[in-house]
């Protein structure tokens, strides 16, 4: 069984996350708006006086988007990452319990900030994982402390490979594990566990040097995604690639969930 222990530990920022929670605000004022206009025309179909409909949709989108944002608030100030000697867990948030991660199953953690972040000073990260479902962890205070936590704990690339030269630890990195067979081929090898370099995490996520058409204010983080040349698991694997890829695999164990 994985050993987890109680330090060190690195916190979110709630503050953060609801500046980033742009898409669930626009939702909820949209949805109680909504639901503000339904209920004020089931009220003036059985002949109930009520305030005038614009109250009723003002005050639903309100009332909808405080709860959701609390909703959000909450999940991120119960939110904390525990550093164990195998393995960090990822407590609290909206789901009960613990996700672990074993640090030998981590390939990299990419730092993907939002505007909300870079207001703030936090950082939101994604642990990559070939054998399982990459792991979102958002708005974390001290990020700077994160990194060195995480990249003493995760092995680097080359701590992977017994070998010196880069071309053969390479190929042996994208014989065993999903992620680096879509490393790009003009990028060196990182010497750190921890990606910071916005181009670098842009790249490896396909957008190459395509500027992205975003603006300043967008919240969005990026990340990436599985696909036909990156598939998340063995299965995928096996049903894009040969057998013998699937016989390569030695990715890891699969996780579950995304911790925001």
């Amino acid at each position: 069984m994985t050993e987890v222990s109680t330090g060190p530990v690195a916190s979110a920022s709630p503050i953060a996350a609801v500046l980033s929670a742009w898409r669930e605000g626009v939702g909820a004022l949209a949805g109680g708006a909504l639901l503000g206009a339904l209920a004020r025309s089931l009220l003036a179909i059985n002949g109930v006086a009520a305030p005038s409909a614009a109250a009723f949709v003002g005050g639903g989108a309100v009332a909808a988007l405080v709860c959701v944002l609390g909703v959000v608030a909450a999940g991120a100030a119960r939110r904390t990452v525990r550093f164990g000697r195998d393995a960090l867990a990822v407590e609290g948030g909206l789901s009960p319990g613990a996700t672990t991660v074993a640090y030998d199953d981590i390939d990299l953690a990419l730092r993907r900030e939002t505007a909300g972040d870079r207001r703030l000073g936090t950082a939101s990260y994604e642990l990559v994982r070939s054998g399982g479902a990459d792991l979102f962890i958002g708005h974390l205070r001290d990020p700077e402390a994160f990194e060195r936590a995480l990249d003493a704990r995760v092995p680097t690339p080359r701590e992977r490979v017994d070998a010196v030269d880069e071309a053969t630890v390479r190929e042996a990195l994208q014989r065993s594990r999903v992620f680096w067979r879509t490393w790009p081929s003009d990028e060196p090898l990182p010497r750190s566990a921890v990606v910071t370099d916005g181009t670098l995490v842009e790249k490896l996520d396909g957008e190459g040097d395509v500027t992205p058409a975003r603006g300043d204010d967008d919240e969005r983080p990026r990340r990436s995604s599985p696909g036909p040349d990156r598939p998340a698991t063995i299965e995928g694997i096996t049903r894009n690639g040969s057998g013998d890829a699937a016989e390569e695999f030695t990715g890891g164990s699969g996780g579950e969930g995304v911790a925001e």
